[in-house]
């Protein structure tokens, strides 16, 4: 739903379509605080826009939409197995449905494209909590 044009960037034209199907309109000083110029983590994209993970650590330290990082590892862990970080991705679904989001395999695509291992051994494809959190906090 961010990358509109799946390029792998989250760009201005991205955010306006998104804030369009909200009614709303994204001005600049919302796209300054969303990817500020003198925020280092922007530098290896540049001005077009920043890559997905980034644009989620740039949201979770601007505007605090992501809680602690112990938090989402105890959240991680409660789904997971073993007291692990790394979660089937079965089990990250069910758990987002059961939350209240009604297609997180859609919603969430790009996030577990990032972040989604296919583990041959068990057959299945496990989301990389460390990874995900190591990219998301400092």
């Amino acid at each position: 739903m961010l990358d509109e044009d799946e390029d792998g960037i989250i760009s201005r034209k991205d955010l306006n379509k998104m804030y369009a199907t909200l009614g709303k309109a994204l001005t600049d000083e919302e796209w300054s605080k969303m990817v500020p110029d003198n925020d280092s983590t922007t530098a290896e994209v540049g001005q077009e826009g920043v890559s997905f993970p980034i644009f989620l650590s740039i949201m979770g330290k601007n505007l605090s939409q992501f809680p602690e990082r112990e938090e989402l590892e105890k959240s991680l862990k409660s789904v997971g197995r073993k007291d692990d970080l790394n979660v089937p991705l079965s089990e990250i679904i069910e758990s987002l449905k059961e939350a209240g989001f009604e297609n997180p395999e859609e919603e969430f695509a790009k996030l577990f494209k990032l972040f989604t291992t296919n583990q041959q051994t068990v057959d299945e494809k496990t989301f990389r909590g460390k990874l995900f959190l190591d990219s998301i906090t400092d």
